[in-house]
């Protein structure tokens, strides 16, 4: 009769429910001494005042009870809890009092082992009191009793005939007082099933095993299903799967044993009476029967010593049961409630989206279909192994998205007011639906769903996937928004502070859930379905994965395997490539907010929002996979703005991916760059358009933003692949010279103070310069005397320490390499160049070097001022300056 090592079944029940007993915490230290001091003030109240209990005899008897887990009640005692029960009548009695003494004596009845004519004596005289009791307000104590009653029905020392006496009154108050068990002793409920799956178990006649369970079964229906809650449906669906688990114990010790109404008749009754129930579309009569199909269901799938005949038939009148429920829900999955049919399936994906995500979210709902919709996930969660049914899947995905995860709730428009004082109510409700029994089950109600979803037809999963679509798009926008309010908002009470972390709570876990649902949805579909549907089905997943990015903070082995399989699906189809770019928000979206009312008054700035930031940094991952796929218009007009833009971004890895997707949009060749090759040899490719923008914004931000790592990878790779001679690389060395003179030029002028930030401007200087020697071994040979050119002025005109060290830098490179072009043309340079500067630093006087330098510099090609303009640039003949300008203008 004791469950999981539980002193009871009703606290087992609580335990299984809920995680933990609910009485134990009310549970405090009583003494040795305080038992029997209320055990002798119990005695003084039969002896003196012949049985009518006070407040100190409640006190009394609420010590023993809180001790019950090692409370030892011997028979001498029960008699004594018998004879005040007996002679309590006078209204003056406490019902509390004697509700108190009906469950130490249920306490009592399941501990104790003696057999003997006194012992027996005294379970008969508990079973007339507790079957002839009478009050004045029944209500107060009907739960205790239902509960004495269930254990001595379930006795084996009770006589058949007492047994079923208890059995007849447990029924028949089960029946009449469901308003005062559901509405007014709701704390107490557990006390009514335990006492009530003690009779089931112990009935052994068909008529009064039918009185029992029709009696519990329809608790729900005095108010139509108003009372029926998920944590009630979770105490009955343990119930009945506690009771069947007996019963298939019960059966495998029997060893062929015939009783008058064996256990195989029961299941049987179970197996008629719960469909039965089912398919009247009663709401109360729905709850019940899900609840109760659920335990039974769970107690089929335990492993038996005996392969009964009766187990496949109970799995399958309670699956069939379940997924009769859920159909009953399903049809109410629709925006107009007298609209017939399956609106789900019926609709179009977006339409039904629209219903569940929009301003109303599941209001459409009728209030009292959504604890039955609450109870089939929960109960089909518990089971967790059931058949595919289309209308199961259905409720879990609704269940899950509008329940488990109610975004509309959780983003309420006094949650999205923050930090306005109206919000800090708010939060009371966030704490309740965190440690509700919806959130909790997620975990387990996506698994079930994952399982449902691998065996549903082909319209059913893509309806599947536009809603976790959907899902991703909703709780990236709206977390969003309070996530750049709440970063603007300057002045916050420290209890406000709370809400990004809540938030953040149901978030991560609705990562986790997407993930979860992505990732099977990926192994199942891609094995046995077309390249179209393998496609799209990438598509969708990446632009979900990437709303979700901001509440990633670990590195799932699933996740990266999911990424790794669908960008590489993705990247075999330029038709994928193009779609999964699309998706991208436009520039537009991304340094303009659509609508500024919703930032209450917080000034928008695109670099601040954090959550489009990860989403931005995950396509920046990925893209540079899908790139040669993408053509050069949709390159040039979707993807070129983004990775201008967030190539100045002030976190480093933002702006690094964006200058990786440059490196390596420079380095392939698709069909539409190399058609361009087919022209005019004096025809500007996409690449020659956009290094000259790309120069130009790297250095405008290097280096408080541009990573030098970033920017030299780019610059290399503009060099390496852009056509041989082209005036964009000869606009990027130039660039480069002036920004690297600029910088010296800056700090030797400067009057700051701040010697940090001037070391790291010349850091940042001398990383240029050792660029620049570098591409003297990446260049073309028609650039090479250019690039020497534009280098020789910039290290004549350093300080000299500097020039020592890049001259150092160039002849260890100079002599490393093995280049037999290029190396005459480096030696004699480099010679010239230290003669100037060894001149330079000999004290040689300012107009001499002057005229050294441009006589050392010039060219037919490109000729160097020998006094610097106001910008101190460079000035190009005018065959490059026409190139350029081409550029500038594209």
């Amino acid at each position: 009769m004791e469950g999981n090592g539980l002193e009871s079944l009703e606290e087992w029940l609580q335990h299984i429910s809920f995680g933990r007993s609910p009485s134990s915490t009310t549970t405090t230290a009583v003494t040795a001494r305080d038992i029997a001091q209320s055990w002798s003030v119990l005695r003084d109240c039969l002896q003196r005042q012949g049985g009518v209990m006070g407040v100190d005899h409640l006190l009394a008897l609420q010590k023993l009870y809180d001790c019950r887990r090692s409370l030892h009640v011997a028979d001498p005692q029960a008699k004594l809890l018998i004879s005040l029960l007996s002679s309590a009548s006078e209204p003056s009695t406490l019902d509390r009092a004697r509700a108190l003494a009906m469950l130490i004596l249920a306490i009592w009845v399941r501990k104790s082992s003696r057999v003997s004519q006194s012992h027996e004596a005294a379970l008969q005289s508990a079973v007339d009191v507790a079957c002839k009791l009478t009050t004045d307000n029944q209500s107060l104590i009907v739960s205790e009793r239902i509960l004495l009653l269930g254990c001595l029905s379930a006795d084996s020392l009770v006589s058949p005939d007492s047994r079923r006496l208890c059995q007849d009154v447990l029924a028949e108050l089960v029946g009449k007082e469901k308003e005062a068990i559901v509405v007014m002793s709701q704390g107490r409920l557990a006390d009514t099933l335990a006492g009530a799956g003690y009779a089931l178990f112990s009935c052994y006649h068909a008529s009064l095993f039918q009185s029992i369970l029709e009696s519990l079964l329809s608790l729900w229906t005095a108010h139509d299903g108003l009372y029926a809650c998920l944590p009630h449906g979770l105490m009955l669906l343990h119930l009945m799967e506690w009771t069947g688990l007996n019963l298939i114990k019960l059966q495998s010790a029997s060893r062929g044993m015939m009783m008058e109404f064996c256990v195989v008749d029961k299941m049987n009754a179970f197996c008629v009476k719960l469909p039965q129930m089912a398919s009247l579309g009663v709401t109360a009569l729905d709850f019940t029967a899900v609840m109760a199909a659920g335990g039974l269901l769970r107690a089929s799938y335990n492993k038996s010593p005996k392969d009964f005949a009766f187990l496949e038939q109970l799995k399958s009148s309670m699956e069939d049961t379940i997924v009769t429920v859920a159909g009953n829900v399903v049809l109410n999955f629709r925006p107009i409630a007298d609209r017939p049919g399956n609106f789900m399936l019926e609709a179009d994906p977006v339409q039904f989206a629209e219903w569940i995500f929009g301003k109303q979210g599941a209001a459409g709902l009728v209030p009292a279909i959504r604890p039955i919709l609450h109870c089939v996930a929960v109960a089909v969660s518990r089971c967790q192994r059931i058949s595919f049914h289309a209308n199961i899947l259905q409720c879990l995905v609704v269940s899950l998205l509008t329940e488990s995860f109610p975004l509309q709730d959780i983003y309420s428009s006094k949650i999205m007011s923050f930090p306005d004082i109206s919000a800090l109510g708010e939060m009371e409700e966030l704490d309740k639906h965190f440690g509700s029994i919806l959130f909790k089950e997620a975990g387990a109600m996506t698994r079930v769903m994952c399982n449902q979803y691998c065996s549903a037809s082909r319209d059913l999963k893509q309806l599947v996937q536009h809603l976790m679509w959907e899902f991703s798009q909703v709780l990236y926008e709206k977390h969003r928004i309070f996530m750049f309010r709440f970063n603007s908002s300057q002045q916050m009470e420290d209890r406000n502070r709370k809400y990004p972390d809540a938030m953040k709570k149901i978030a991560e876990d609705a990562f986790f859930m997407l993930v979860m649902f992505l990732s099977i949805a990926i192994k199942n579909d891609f094995s046995a379905s077309s390249n179209d549907f393998q496609e799209q089905l990438s598509v969708i997943t990446l632009d979900a994965l990437s709303c979700v990015e901001y509440f990633r903070h670990t590195q799932l082995q699933e996740y990266s395997d999911m990424v790794k399989r669908t960008v590489s699906c993705v990247s075999k189809s330029a038709s994928a490539c193009v779609s999964l770019v699309r998706r991208l928000p436009s520039y537009d979206d991304l340094t303009q907010w659509r609508d500024p009312s919703k930032l209450c008054c917080a000034e928008y700035c695109w670099y601040k929002d954090e959550v489009q930031t990860a989403r931005i940094y995950f396509y920046l991952r990925i893209l540079p996979i899908c790139l040669k796929r993408i053509p050069d218009e949709v390159f040039g007009m979707e993807l070129a703005p983004l990775m201008f833009l967030y190539m100045q971004h002030p976190d480093q890895n933002i702006a690094r991916g964006s200058h990786a997707v440059f490196v390596t949009f420079m380095s392939v060749n698709n069909l539409s760059m190399d058609s361009s090759h087919n022209k005019k040899d004096d025809a500007i490719s996409l690449k020659e358009q956009l290094v000259v923008y790309y120069i130009q914004r790297a250095l405008e931000a290097y280096p408080r933003l541009t990573p030098f790592e970033g920017l030299s990878s780019g610059v290399q790779a503009l060099v390496r692949y852009l056509p041989a001679g082209s005036p964009a690389i000869v606009f990027c060395v130039n660039s480069l010279v002036q920004k690297s003179h600029s910088l010296y030029n800056a700090n030797s002028t400067s009057n700051t103070g701040h010697d940090a930030e001037v070391e790291g401007e010349t850091e940042s200087a001398k990383n240029l310069q050792g660029l620049l020697l570098h591409l003297i071994f990446l260049v073309d040979i028609q650039i090479l005397p250019d690039l020497l050119k534009l280098l020789a002025q910039l290290i004549i005109g350093l300080p000299e320490y500097v020039r020592n060290m890049l001259l150092g830098q160039a002849y260890d490179l100079v002599a490393g390499s093995d280049d037999a072009v290029r190396k005459p043309i480096l030696v004699p340079w480099l010679q010239s160049l230290s003669l100037i500067c060894s001149q330079i630093n000999s004290g040689t006087s300012k107009s001499k070097e002057t005229k050294e330098r441009s006589t050392i510099i010039k060219d037919k090609d490109v000729q160097l001022k020998t006094d610097t303009d106001k910008s101190g640039g460079l000035s190009l003949n005018p065959t490059c300056q026409k190139r350029l300008v081409q550029l500038s203008r594209l």
